[in-house]
């Protein structure tokens, strides 16, 4: 079915037909009716779209992994092949045009008539189910709510196109439709996730079933958040893992260790959070087999005493922070936040602030330098985070300790 399909492939000459479709789900707010009228003539379309309309996106799961099967060595006529079989299954039943829009996916546009939101599922089903049998090809389906007007095309687009994301929680060959996403009540609160992921980072001496407890516990946190939230969080994941493998690599540079794909590249190339969690287990399997002896106390307690003494000696720097005390010491900045937060009992941007802000009260107390200067002195540049921060530690604004002090209420500001 491929071979006969290479040449209609290959002569494929309906180019102004697809640019048209193209511009009309991308612009559709700059598409005139005149043009509607003119294109249906002149390109013979299958749809009406001044009648209701909805999307199908049809996403070929793992498409950037058919070039390594023989009998797929052509990904971009797969998808031609796949476009075909669900136009021809879809036209049984509505109208449709198919609008390629690049790399592993193409939309349906389809006057739905009056099916219902279960009998468009039914239609895709077997869509899947026919590629999966000839192809051998599993596809991820989202359907859009229906739209009276195509000037409202462009919106819907977008709005099926991050839905189609949710593949990533829900997994591959499912169909994805509107009522299913806004039932599913997801969380954009990161803050359960971050602290499962700090917890992961400092128990990676512990045994392997205590890590893999942690893991369980991430992925089933991350079920509870959005799309956006999910990306955001593995973002931070893999920002953290690179801090831990180059600080291996960076000290036994003969076991080194690479990020796997599915935590070094876009996001939009994954198909599951199963996928993820996976190469994770596996990371950390490898991290454990080749990370460093623990350092020594006396070791440890030194580099805790370094982050110390540089705080005593620097606080006054605005840029002052935990990746850079990182960098100036040659530790990544997880470990050093692990090893300092073990030592002192506080994290460092809670020393530091601690620093700055009893350095703010001794000139306060014994000097007529200005809120502003002070603030400047200490290395801290935002007025109300300084107030915030004082008020918290001291239970007075820096004006009334100020005052409490010298007595002079006119002390500038």
């Amino acid at each position: 079915e491929l071979d006969s399909l290479k040449s209609k492939y290959n002569t494929y000459s309906d180019i102004a037909k697809s640019f048209f479709l193209r511009s009309l789900v991308l612009d559709s707010l700059f598409v005139k009716p005149e043009d509607i009228l003119k294109a249906k003539d002149e390109y013979n379309l299958n749809i009406d779209v001044n009648k209701p309309v909805s999307i199908c996106l049809i996403r070929i799961n793992k498409y950037s992994e058919l070039s390594n099967e023989d009998i797929l060595e052509n990904p971009k006529l797969v998808k031609f092949a796949v476009q075909n079989i669900a136009i021809k299954i879809c036209r049984r039943h509505f109208p449709c045009e198919p609008v390629d829009m690049g790399r592993d996916y193409f939309i349906l546009i389809q006057n739905p008539e009056n099916l219902s939101q279960e009998n468009l599922i039914n239609i895709f089903r077997e869509v899947q189910s026919t590629c999966q049998s000839l192809l051998g090809i599993s596809l991820s389906i989202t359907i859009s709510r229906t739209i009276k007007h195509y000037s409202q095309l462009t919106d819907l687009y977008n709005q099926t196109a991050g839905n189609s994301n949710y593949r990533v929680i829900l997994g591959n060959h499912l169909i994805i439709y509107d009522e299913y996403i806004k039932s599913l009540s997801l969380s954009t609160d990161t803050k359960k996730v971050f602290k499962i992921q700090d917890n992961l980072i400092e128990n990676l001496n512990k045994p392997m079933d205590v890590i893999l407890k942690h893991i369980d516990d991430l992925f089933e946190a991350f079920g509870e958040l959005d799309y956006n939230s999910i990306v955001f969080s593995i973002v931070r994941l893999q920002k953290i893992l690179f801090d831990v493998i180059n600080d291996i690599n960076s000290k036994n540079p003969d076991s080194f260790i690479e990020l796997p794909y599915s935590l070094n590249y876009n996001m939009l190339e994954i198909n599951s959070l199963d996928e993820i969690k996976e190469e994770l287990i596996a990371l950390i399997a490898e991290i454990k087999s080749k990370e460093l002896p623990e350092p020594s106390r006396s070791n440890t307690s030194s580099i805790a005493l370094s982050v110390k003494n540089i705080i005593d000696r620097e606080y006054s720097d605005f840029d002052l922070n935990a990746s850079k005390i990182s960098d100036i010491l040659n530790i990544s900045s997880s470990r050093l936040s692990t090893i300092f937060n073990k030592y002192m009992n506080m994290s460092i941007p809670e020393y530091l602030n601690n620093v700055r802000l009893v350095k703010a009260a001794e000139l306060l107390k014994s000097s007529d330098y200005s809120i502003s200067r002070i603030m400047q002195m200490v290395g801290i540049s935002n007025e109300s985070y300084f107030y915030r921060l004082f008020k918290s530690k001291y239970k007075m604004t820096p004006r009334e300790y100020a005052i409490s002090f010298n007595g002079n209420e006119n002390e500038p500001v």
